[in-house]
């Protein structure tokens, strides 16, 4: 009996309580202080406590009345109804709160608070940014060299001095006929949300890693094929050396055989030295002019 009377307290208190603030909402909202939508809350508020009370109440009196059956069965009405009534105030109140399907960073707000909006309207954009996807396009003569999960070094402007790392998680599977180019798609993990929506980034695969390997300037190569040779410089005068190359870039070529560290090569006018013809060294002798005859 005493707990029961304890909830229609605590219920009493909480439903005047509600009631207060439904009328000062109510007045702020005829006076244009608060929009409508506050209204609305309070109301659904009010109600839920309201409901709360009726049930504490009906309990309360189903304990008195006790002996008789045709009372408990009323009571029992009656809070089988306030339940019910509870239940509603419930589902409506759930109604004022919007709950986000994922977890992200509000981007874009679609609506102001108090306005009136229908059930297919977008409220908010959310995006997620723990990881960031980058678009991009290679031209379908590199594709050979692309797969799936290969890293990639990101870079923006924003952050100059910084290398993000992230690696290919999509290739499409159609070439563009216009521009002969394939949509790739780069995941980058983004915990601390440095990375934002609508950057542009500059962005290199690496397609292969190569360690202990001699590297000259490509600029230094003549020739193609079995032909290709290099101009290596020895006690003044010009040498033809053919070479075997491996990987290489737009500025630079992998040698395998037939150069060893340490030699020079000519990388400036070699394409009028002759074999055996003496070379003047510029600068820092990183680089060499050949003169021909």
């Amino acid at each position: 009996m005493a707990q029961a009377r304890d909830r229609v307290r605590k219920a009493k208190a909480a439903l005047d309580h509600a009631e207060r603030t439904l009328g000062r909402t109510r007045e702020l909202v005829e006076r244009a202080f608060v929009p409508p939508q506050e209204l609305d809350n309070a109301l659904s508020a009010q109600q839920t406590a309201l409901a709360e009370y009726n049930i504490a109440r009906d309990s309360l009196v189903l304990v008195q009345k006790g002996a008789r059956e045709e009372d408990r069965q009323a009571a029992r009405a009656q809070l089988q109804e306030a339940e019910a009534t509870l239940r509603l105030a419930q589902v409506q109140l759930s109604h004022t709160t919007l709950t986000a399907p994922i977890s992200g960073v509000i981007a874009e707000r679609y609506v102001d608070r108090g306005a009136f909006i229908s059930l297919s309207s977008p409220v908010v954009s959310i995006v997620a940014m723990d990881r960031v996807k980058i678009l991009g396009r290679i031209s379908d003569r590199e594709l050979g060299a692309l797969r799936l999960g290969q890293r990639a070094e990101v870079r923006v402007d924003a952050y100059p001095q910084e290398v993000f790392l992230g690696q290919v998680t999509r290739i499409d599977p159609t070439v563009d006929r216009a521009t002969r180019t394939i949509e790739i798609e780069i995941v980058v993990e983004n915990l601390d949300h440095r990375l934002k929506p609508g950057m542009f980034a500059h962005v290199s695969l690496i397609v292969a890693t190569y360690r202990q390997v001699l590297l000259i300037p490509r600029v230094a190569l003549l020739g193609q094929g079995a032909a290709e040779r290099v101009f290596v410089l020895n006690e003044g005068s010009a040498h033809a050396r053919p070479v075997k190359t491996g990987f290489r870039t737009d500025d630079w070529v992998i040698v395998l055989e037939h150069l060893h560290e340490g030699e020079e090569v000519i990388v400036a006018g070699q394409e009028q030295v002759t074999d055996g013809a003496p070379v003047t060294v510029i600068g820092d002798g990183r680089r060499m002019e050949g003169r021909g005859r």
